[in-house]
């Protein structure tokens, strides 16, 4: 359960900074560590069940109509006319060409990518149904951050509160950045490509890391989009920064 809100990581953290000279810019900075969190690993509390799409014989492109969708965790075709329903996994892949030439069917499809530019599913070809079968795409996706604005400040947080910690030091580093404090820290990156942190940005990517690995212990869902994992090359080997 959250009871923590915005404002009382504004209160510590201002604790730190005395009269901090960016106040204009609170829910900004909120918002900024709100996201930031919120995409860098598919939290449960972020998670929501796709509204079921139709499948059409001859079609391989199908839109999702869910308006906070942000990326596809889990998909899978059900089939609807058997009894109990039948369910094919599919594995979430990052691209495929158009191909209407050829159909599958439930058994046969096995991938299926996310084609941004039209904000649709594509199957790797189109879809075969037979006559009297019935197939839906079923799935898990990661909803769009929730905006953090003034109103919002004192509503709260729908992360458990036992995460707080990683919120407030995540404002905490930005509050620092950007009133040009020594504290903040930085990131530096080797050779090899492992990133390193100093300051306080090191200890909230180090919090992060811990939440992450925490949630992964629970088993809960990993990303599978794309077919690379998102992140792969990160010393923390989680998504938050880029790849």
């Amino acid at each position: 359960m959250a009871n923590y809100t915005p404002n009382d990581a504004l209160t510590i953290v201002k604790e730190f900074i005395k009269n901090p000279p960016i106040a204009a810019v609170d829910e900004f900075l909120v918002d900024m560590v709100h996201s930031e969190i919120w995409t860098a690993y598919p939290w449960r509390w972020t998670l929501d069940f796709l509204t079921p799409v139709a499948l059409v014989d001859g079609t391989q492109d199908y839109a999702w109509t869910d308006l906070d969708f942000y990326r596809p965790i889990e998909l899978w075709i059900t089939r609807t006319d058997t009894t109990p329903d039948e369910y094919q996994p599919l594995r979430i892949i990052e691209f495929h060409p158009p191909e209407l030439n050829i159909k599958l069917g439930f058994r046969s499809l096995q991938t299926i990518s996310l084609e941004e530019e039209l904000s649709k599913f594509r199957f790797e070809t189109a879809v075969g149904i037979a006559s009297g079968v019935t197939l839906r795409l079923d799935g898990k996706f990661q909803k769009t951050p929730t905006k953090i604005d003034t109103a919002a400040l004192a509503t709260s947080l729908i992360q458990p509160d036992y995460y707080f910690n990683v919120f407030w030091n995540g404002l905490l580093y930005y509050f620092y950045k950007f009133s040009d404090d020594s504290r903040a820290g930085n990131m530096t990156v080797d050779g090899r490509g492992n990133r390193q942190y100093t300051g306080q940005l090191g200890m909230y990517m180090g919090l992060l890391g811990k939440m992450m690995r925490e949630e992964d212990s629970r088993g809960g869902t990993a990303v599978v989009f794309p077919d690379e994992p998102l992140g792969a090359g990160l010393a923390t080997s989680y998504g938050i920064f880029g790849g």
